[in-house]
């Protein structure tokens, strides 16, 4: 295909769509879910953070580029886990236990291994980071505090690593 060819289909397509074209962010997903549970459809948000995890733990990019989401999802099911938002579906509340659970680990690896020069240059990334890990270390904090067996794990997390023992 030519140049001319691709740039005439790429301006086809935009114009097809003026307004753009835009798609869940993991990222947005996971604000809401912790800042704003009260808006409609709270239930389909926490879903769909569950759904978009990747089978191992963690969401969106590779390497660096999961950081951020992979921060803002699990920071927004841990809030839901302990305001009791998922009391009314046990299975749903297992399953955001469960990738909480992974998402701190991941975590863990993830802000272990990585230096923060070897970062992906995202806009705000110097911001946004460091709130989402203050949001975690509060809600980690209160774990130690929480009867919540489901959490047991991370009751032991050390101050200023957020691994868990055993």
């Amino acid at each position: 295909m030519s140049v001319l060819t691709a740039a005439r289909e790429l301006v086809g397509e935009m114009t097809a769509t003026p307004t753009g074209q835009s798609s869940v962010s993991v990222y947005e997903t996971g604000r809401l879910v912790s800042l704003s549970p009260w808006l409609t459809l709270h239930a389909e948000r926490i879903r769909y953070l569950l759904d978009a995890e990747h089978p191992r733990g963690g969401w969106g990019g590779p390497g660096g580029y999961g950081l951020v989401p992979t921060l803002s999802a699990t920071e927004g099911l841990l809030a839901a886990l302990r305001r009791g938002d998922l009391a009314g579906s046990p299975a749903q509340r297992r399953g955001a236990v469960a990738a909480v659970d992974r998402g701190l680990s991941v975590l863990g690896e993830r802000l272990a291994a990585v230096p923060a020069s070897a970062l992906p240059d995202m806009p705000a990334i110097d911001l946004i980071v460091p709130a989402l890990v203050e949001a975690l270390t509060v809600h980690l904090d209160a774990v130690r505090e929480d009867p919540s067996p489901e959490l047991e794990r991370w009751r032991g997390s050390r101050p200023g690593c957020r691994c868990h023992r055993g």
